[in-house]
């Protein structure tokens, strides 16, 4: 049995209509319950909250004093799907009013001028403020001074009226010479739809007031009255959500030991793999850094069309370019017709999304047959209609709008 094969450049829900893109955008946005970890991030929003410099909030040591101007360290071994074509073309990002105009919806990007981010250590940490314990020290010397904080946003609307907004982008501006290119820096999971920029001083406020926190909901499952404290989670994210979703929150409060200082805002698609870039000026200087939450990207996806799943013969069957990645897949014999889609190389790889598994009649009809999946591993019954058909599309790359 002989599969069609193609590779073309497709729509960042992979080819749907853009309402449904809008309506997937929609859906994804982190609501105030899922960011219930970020209270300290609403403090820039109102009266900053009163903060002792205990020990347990004291930040990590450095051992040399900031540098005089920004500084590379060692930095990472880029990983694979990153790098230059793999992420957002951050001056178009950037450029306040641009319109790119697209088959099905316009988008419009407004550059959100989101204040100033003192630094005091020359460090700086950076990932999802809901999970302390997994944010990234990033390789790189700051001096001591106030950065601007910038966002990308997105205005999507659709032909059909509908209007989403999202994050593209969030960046420190490091110096007044403009990035001319970017280098990668670090890699950051969300899962509380949130990113951030912050001190090492406040990464230790923030870890002791999220211990707090779940120690008040532990006390409070064994049958005590436990009040919440006056700067307590629900009521910073009323106040500071409901001013603006897509606008960039900093608080700004000092200890003895440093600034407790954050940036933060909602990211992207919401929760997900995310990459770190710092831009370069002509002379090699850091110029600033960039977190890609890769709204302004298409991706690029191979695509197997098997015309009819009846036809195909016991045994392997060829997926033509999926097979470079290791994908693999079986047709059992007549007593277990299932079809078996090995995709676990790729099922860990953040350059991926998984395999998108699509059965339809002969008339385009999308079917649902009986499914199940484990570590990338698929297993597909037949679908129990005549000729049907079988399409499989792998994200392999990513275009700039």
């Amino acid at each position: 049995m002989t599969a069609t094969l193609s590779r073309s450049p497709r729509s960042r829900a992979r080819g749907t209509a853009a309402s449904e893109r809008l309506s997937s955008r929609s859906l994804m946005k982190p609501s105030p319950a899922r960011l219930a970890f970020c209270a300290l991030l609403l403090s820039g929003c109102g009266k900053p909250p009163a903060l002792e410099d205990s020990p347990s909030q004291s930040a990590p040591a450095r051992s040399a004093p900031p540098p005089s101007r920004p500084e590379l360290g060692r930095l990472p071994s880029p990983p694979p799907g990153t790098g230059d074509g793999m992420h957002t073309d951050f001056r178009r990002a950037f450029q306040d009013g641009l319109r790119i105009n697209r088959a099905d919806e316009t988008l419009q990007i407004r550059v959100h001028e989101g204040g100033r981010m003192e630094v005091g250590s020359g460090v700086l940490l950076v990932g999802d403020p809901g999970y302390v314990s997994s944010l990234v020290e990033l390789p790189l010397g700051l001096p001591k001074g106030s950065y601007p904080v910038q966002l990308s946003r997105v205005q999507a609307l659709a032909h059909s009226g509908e209007t989403v907004e999202q994050v593209a982008a969030m960046r420190l501006l490091l110096g007044r010479s403009p990035a001319v290119r970017w280098l990668y820096l670090a890699s950051v999971h969300v899962d509380t739809g949130s990113a951030a920029l912050l001190t090492p001083t406040a990464a230790e406020v923030l870890k002791t007031q999220q211990a707090q926190t779940t120690e008040r909901l532990r006390r409070r499952m064994q049958g005590e009255d436990v009040p919440d404290p006056p700067d307590s989670i629900d009521l910073r994210l009323q106040q500071g959500f409901s001013q603006d979703l897509m606008g960039a929150v900093l608080l700004q409060s000092h200890l003895p030991r440093g600034p407790v200082n954050f940036a933060a805002c909602t990211s992207g698609f919401g929760d997900g793999s995310y990459d770190v870039y710092v831009g370069l000026d002509d002379g090699g200087v850091p110029a600033e850094i960039v977190i890609d939450f890769r709204v302004l990207l298409d991706p690029i996806v191979d695509e197997v069309l098997i015309p009819d799943m009846d036809a195909l013969p016991a045994g392997p069957i060829a997926l033509g370019p999926l097979e470079g990645h290791g994908i693999r897949a079986w047709k059992g014999g007549p007593y277990d017709p299932w079809l078996l889609l090995d995709a676990s190389t790729i099922f860990a790889d953040a350059r991926f999304t998984g395999v998108e598994i699509q059965v339809e009649d002969p008339h385009g009809q999308r079917l649902h047959p009986d499914s199940t999946m484990q570590a990338g591993v698929h297993k597909l019954a037949p679908p129990g209609v005549a000729r049907a058909r079988l399409t499989l599309r792998l994200q392999v790359g990513v275009r700039p709008l």
